[in-house]
């Protein structure tokens, strides 16, 4: 026991001011506590967790060690105790692990308990020194307060991920509650956020899924720390607040539905009879606010979310469908190229190193997009119609190119052409959610009002004549126009008059040239053709094929 105490001495007595000392000293003290408790405790050095509370007490530089050695212990247990990742000196043998982790669970409650207290006294002392908001420089007298609250952060990190939700939640001292309220704070508010991903990360069964549910009641916290002030700087805390909403969001529905505990989404929406928790409408409002940020990758996190509420049957969800629908619409226009100036590219440039990085990235975001706007439209099929059928032929009167610029002008870059672009995208899979019988025109009154289906119907025929008005003298705008066609290929299928009006409108691009073209060598010159109108040709052959399968009739003499 002697040998034990002079050994907790070195560390007690041996080291300077926490500011002062460097950091190899303290983890070399570290790695030296470490090896004594992986070798003795808990059979030999009883006392160990005694001993080191009471070296805390000793001084600001003691606390930070003994809080190193209580966030080192698990992890050597769990993690790097085998010889391939191991950087200690000692193996740990199958029985020595159960002998450390049934030591370390006896002691969660004192050890919580420990760090309840240290935390909510040096953050006191902190706060005494600081204003909320500021940040903290090396020689700021709050300094050192600052770091052993980061300490006890990083060392909750090791814990977080497997200790019985009854000792986490325990009042007054409930840890994942603290947690929510340093999200206020500038200068904690990452560490605390990451502790709060780990705890909500933990795969729980039916029972424990309402202890995941916690963020819903501190929700005013969550809401502080969005509001941002300099969005460059709240940039990287907003990408993890993301993360940590959408977690306990998803939590909620995974844990109410028993269909999707068993690993079944259905295709189409479900019943929700299980209770909202708290705040519930505020916090559909924030993950809406994620769903419209300028940044592709905090977006990205809020898509699952809305995947899976769209799936449910519960009018909560569905004031929120429209502008989801708008949204989006936004997210699948290509604007954050890296390379590019809005204000999408700029996130783009700090969240990609390259532009593959990009590239990949957004086509994988454009489908879950995709599957959003389709799962909407499942639910609501006027509404989306309509909304996409108003935005087609606000997209539709915007200015194109003229004739003499096509030379000159990119027109791939245009508004007008990366509108148009994501349009046919979007009916793609607005047109396939749609019931195929609302191609077939039905009673368009029923009971005195018009019905859905009617009102679907008009709004497809609006869009189909004016894609079939657009001008047809560009190429690239050409591909786009016939890329939105061929998506009502079903209702060309029932409307063989309208198929006609098509193939009038397709045959002459079969033979499409820009100015200055030339499909075969002349007296004039070599053949001249650009890739575009290669490309346009082609698609017009594709679309002639595809109506032709829906609507043979109208091909034959």
């Amino acid at each position: 026991k002697q040998w034990y105490q002079r050994r907790v001495r070195v560390v007690q007595n041996g080291t300077r001011d926490m500011l002062v000392e460097p950091k190899f000293i303290k983890e070399k003290l570290v790695t030296l506590v470490l090896e004594l408790a992986k070798r003795d405790w808990p059979l030999r050095w009883e006392n160990l967790l005694n001993d080191l509370i009471n070296m805390a007490i000793a001084g600001e530089t003691q606390a930070e060690i003994v809080l190193m050695v209580l966030g080192a212990l698990p992890e050597e247990v769990k993690v790097y105790h085998d010889t391939n990742t191991t950087t200690s000196t000692t193996i740990l043998t199958e029985q020595r692990k159960k002998d450390l982790m049934a030591g370390i669970t006896l002691a969660l409650q004192t050890l919580f308990g420990f760090f309840y207290k240290i935390l909510d006294h040096q953050y006191s002392r902190y706060k005494e020194k600081v204003v909320i908001g500021c940040t903290v420089t090396q020689a700021h007298p709050a300094k050192r307060h600052l770091e052993l609250c980061i300490a006890i952060l990083t060392t909750l990190k090791a814990y977080l991920e497997w200790v019985p939700f009854p000792i986490l939640f325990e009042t007054p001292t409930s840890i994942p509650v603290v947690l929510c309220s340093l999200l206020v704070d500038v200068n904690l508010r990452m560490d605390a956020c990451e502790c709060l991903i780990l705890l909500l990360s933990r795969k729980v069964t039916k029972d424990q899924g309402e202890f995941l549910l916690f963020p819903f009641s501190n929700l005013q916290y969550l809401a502080t720390s969005m509001n941002s002030t300099n969005p460059v700087e709240d940039y990287q805390f907003h990408k993890r607040l993301g993360q940590a909403m959408t977690l306990f969001g998803t939590s909620h529905l995974f844990t109410l539905s028993p269909a999707v505990i068993a690993g079944k989404i259905p295709s189409v929406g479900i019943p929700y009879s299980g209770a909202l928790p708290p705040n519930y409408d505020e916090y559909l409002k924030m993950m809406l606010a994620f769903m419209n940020h300028p940044s592709l990758l905090i977006c990205s996190f809020a898509v699952p979310f809305w995947l899976l509420a769209v799936w449910f049957e519960n009018p909560v969800f569905t004031p929120y469908f429209f502008p989801l629908l708008s949204a989006c619409e936004q997210k699948i226009l290509r604007v954050g190229d890296p390379r590019g100036n809005s204000q999408v590219s700029q996130y783009s440039k700090m969240d990609f190193d390259l532009q593959s990085e990009y590239v990949t990235f957004f086509a994988a975001l454009r489908k879950k997009c995709w599957d959003l706007i389709r799962s909407i439209t499942k639910q609501a099929p006027d509404l989306s119609m309509e909304f996409f059928a108003n935005r087609a032929l606000e997209i539709l009167a915007l200015p194109a190119p003229q004739p003499s610029e096509l030379t000159t002008v990119d027109t791939t870059s245009t508004p007008a052409f990366i509108y148009l672009e994501a349009l046919a995208y979007i009916l793609d899979s607005v047109i396939n959610a749609i019931p195929a019988t609302v191609f077939s025109l039905g009673p368009p009154v029923e009971e005195g009002k018009v019905t859905d289906r009617a009102k679907i119907h008009f709004l497809i025929e609006q869009t189909i004549k004016a894609l079939l008005a657009y001008p047809t003298y560009n190429p690239n705008m050409i591909f786009q126009i016939l890329e939105c066609l061929i998506t009502f290929s079903g209702y060309f299928g029932s409307h063989p008059e309208a198929s006609r009006v098509l193939l009038e409108k397709i045959s002459p691009l079969l033979t499409f040239l820009l100015p200055n073209e030339r499909a075969f060598p002349t007296a004039e010159g070599p053949m001249l053709i650009s890739q575009a109108t290669i490309d346009a040709r082609t698609k017009s052959i594709s679309t002639i094929i595809r109506i032709s399968a829906h609507e043979p009739q109208t091909f034959v003499p």
